[in-house]
Formats: structure tokens, C-alpha cells, sequence
């Protein structure tokens, strides 16, 4: 990650001197070419294989291979000034800007409870079963994908992971895991089935939405795969 310079994404209206921030003359294909170069120099050009947002870095037998991803900071701005830190990239073959929000990278980023926070204040909100029931939804889907299921192949197991913390809390609240499961997959498939009803869902780190155009998933999906699951367990809606 280049530490030098930032990728900034501003409230609507707002512009890089409202926060005390300047452009600056270093692209992000230079960077990604700067370090090719590098790595070039380093292994050797037989070694590196540049891809569309990564370097494959092979290895011979003793050693293990590596992919390299570069990545500037990316801080997404709000009104007051404050800021959430993550990390982005642009594919060498165009399309939009992939973000991303790992654990806290460095000590100046701003403390802000991301993936794995979220998992253990949904956990510990649910008396501990939302990880049972990422665990079981997950389960289910694979037996479906062994099974043949065409529908839940594109779906992969994150996905099932944010839809189930999406789920409100009272669906875990039940006595038994059968209930439980069935009380989660009964939301989920009445509030996918438009995207009126979900289309403000954001993944476990509560900042990237979960069913718009950036996705490789679509709700519809998310629907099916939900749809599939239900039958399986014999779960019938209201």
C-alpha cells in the first residue's frame, strides 16, 4: 500500500479544499507500473505475472508462491471531516474503482468498528448463535452445491454470511435451532424478494451495500439461493 498519497471519495458538493486536501501528479497506473518494476528486478520477469489487479509471483518447489496487490489508501469523507480509512485499486482493464475495508492497517487510520467487530456485536447481541447460523446456512448451501443446485453455485458463502446479519436480532431469539433457522430464512425470503424491501443492506462491515452494481452477486440470487434452502429444510413461508 502507498502510504504518500490517498484516494478520496468527498460528500456530494464538496471538493478536495473543503477538507485542507490537494491533487497530486501520481496516477495509479504509475504506481501499479513503478511497482512491476520492482518486483521485475527483484524476481526476475519469469517469476512476476502481471494480472488485472494483482502479481502472480511464482515460486519453485522450496518456496511458496505469492500474489502482490498494490493499493493506495482510500478515506471516505463525511461532512464534518472525519473520515473512514480503507484501501482501493483500479483493474488494469477499466471498470470501477474496487474498495475495500480491512482491519485497521496503521496507527493513524480512524478507530471504526469494521467486518470483524460487527461479527462479534451481532454474536454477542444474539447470546451468541449468529455465527451457529452463519455455520448452518453455510452448511446447507454446500450440501445444495453437492447436490447439484445449480442456483446456489454463484452464491458464496460471504454473502450468506451478510444476509444473515442482516437478519434482525428477535429471528435468533427462538427457543430451538429449528425455529431459529426457520425464522431467519422466513425474513430473508420475504425481504428479498423485491429490492425495495433490501436495498439498503450493507455487508458485515456496514459500509459497502450488499445488492447493488458493484456486487458479483445480484439479489435475485440471493432470492434463489434463500428460495432453495427453504425447500430443502421444508421450510414454507407465510
Amino acid at each position: 500500500m502507498l502510504y504518500e498519497y490517498f484516494l478520496a471519495q468527498y460528500p456530494e458538493g464538496k471538493i478536495n479544499s473543503d477538507f485542507g486536501n490537494t491533487d497530486v501528479d501520481y496516477p495509479f497506473s504509475q504506481f501499479k507500473n513503478e511497482l512491476e518494476d520492482a518486483l521485475v528486478s527483484y524476481f526476475g520477469r519469469a517469476t512476476v505475472k502481471r494480472g488485472n489487479k494483482a502479481f502472480d509471483i511464482k515460486a519453485p518447489q522450496s518456496k511458496v508462491e505469492a500474489d502482490v496487490v498494490p493499493l493506495f489508501e482510500f478515506r471516505r469523507y463525511w461532512d464534518n471531516g472525519t473520515y473512514r480509512a480503507g484501501v482501493a485499486l483500479f483493474p488494469d482493464k477499466g471498470g470501477r474503482r474496487i474498495e475495500n475495508y480491512p482491519e485497521r492497517l496503521v496507527d493513524y487510520w480512524p478507530p471504526t468498528p469494521l467486518h470483524y467487530e460487527n461479527g462479534v456485536s451481532k454474536n454477542t447481541a444474539t447470546n451468541r448463535r449468529f455465527k451457529g447460523m452463519v455455520r448452518i446456512l453455510k452448511k446447507l448451501r454446500i450440501e445444495l452445491e453437492e447436490a447439484g443446485n445449480q442456483t446456489v453455485t454463484a452464491v458464496p458463502g460471504y454473502l450468506i454470511e451478510c444476509l444473515a446479519w442482516n437478519s434482525p436480532n428477535w429471528c435468533f431469539s427462538h427457543d430451538t435451532w429449528v425455529d431459529r433457522v426457520q425464522s431467519v430464512l422466513r425474513f430473508l425470503w420475504q425481504n428479498t424478494k423485491d429490492s425495495s424491501l433490501c436495498d439498503n443492506w450493507c455487508e458485515v462491515d456496514d459500509i459497502k451495500y450488499l445488492f447493488r452494481i458493484t456486487q458479483p452477486w445480484t439479489r435475485e440470487q440471493a432470492h434463489s439461493t434463500i428460495n432453495s434452502i427453504w425447500d430443502y429444510v421444508g421450510v414454507k413461508p407465510i
